[in-house]
């Protein structure tokens, strides 16, 4: 019988363990506290009290948040008879693992595209209380610009909308193992064939996450940092395979 929501920690994977209640096990690797460091990054360094709070609760709303994308896949996919069997949350976000029937068609473009829909939701939900919460507060001046709000709550809220807006679109870029490399792949398919539509999202993905890989530097260098988390192993990888045949 398995426990919901009980932690444990799987030293194999390297990660921490918990089940939601329907026994879908969740593995969070230990590298997903080093993303979340770093995208908070700038609240940390202000080195205020209040900013230390507003840190630790956008840590805990970017992890559900990707939590929540990887469940709105495995939501989509529950509505094509596959059943999810496992989400891991680590570095590079958050990767919903499958079980289906490979012999049945499954549509891959409204299972890829549920992730970025959560996220869309979330941040229109996150902007609207923080509009709510801005305007309902008497003693805020109108002429105040969002990261110079003073309220922890505010201040929250619209970076949690951002965090999620931000999150939305990166998955929708062409490259893998983001959601827009699948939707990518899958629209090329039948024009192109497989090889070549993995192909050029392959070489798609590659030049995504060089320029990601500079823009990470420059804005970390910056004090924003601004992530793409596109894989240059997935991506070499299916490029290589792809170049063979």
């Amino acid at each position: 019988m398995h426990v919901p929501w009980r932690l444990t920690v799987d030293y194999e994977r390297e990660s921490f363990v918990f089940r939601l209640p329907d026994g879908l096990p969740v593995y969070t690797h230990f590298s997903f506290l080093f993303l979340a460091m770093l995208v908070t990054a700038p609240l940390w360094l202000e080195g205020r009290l209040t900013s230390v709070v507003i840190a630790v609760a956008l840590m805990a709303i970017l992890y559900l948040s990707i939590l929540a994308h990887e469940l709105g896949h495995i939501t989509a996919a529950r509505r094509q008879r596959a059943r999810g069997k496992s989400i891991e949350i680590g570095l590079y976000g958050g990767l919903a693992h499958f079980e289906w029937d490979y012999h049945r068609g499954v549509a891959l473009r409204p299972i890829a595209l549920a992730g970025p829909a959560v996220n869309l939701g979330l941040a229109g939900l996150f902007f609207t209380l923080y509009w709510l919460t801005w305007h309902g507060a008497a003693e805020a001046p109108q002429h105040i610009a969002p990261f110079e709000t003073p309220g922890i709550v505010q201040r929250t809220l619209f970076l949690a909308s951002f965090f999620n807006l931000w999150f939305a679109l990166v998955n929708l870029l062409p490259a893998f193992p983001l959601d827009g490399g699948t939707i990518a792949q899958d629209l090329l398919c039948g024009r192109l064939g497989h090889r070549r539509a993995t192909l050029i999202v392959g070489i798609c993905g590659l030049v995504l996450a060089c320029v990601g890989a500079v823009v990470a530097l420059v804005t970390v260098m910056m004090g924003m940092p601004v992530l793409v988390p596109a894989s240059v192993a997935a991506n070499r990888a299916a490029v290589e395979e792809n170049l063979r045949k």
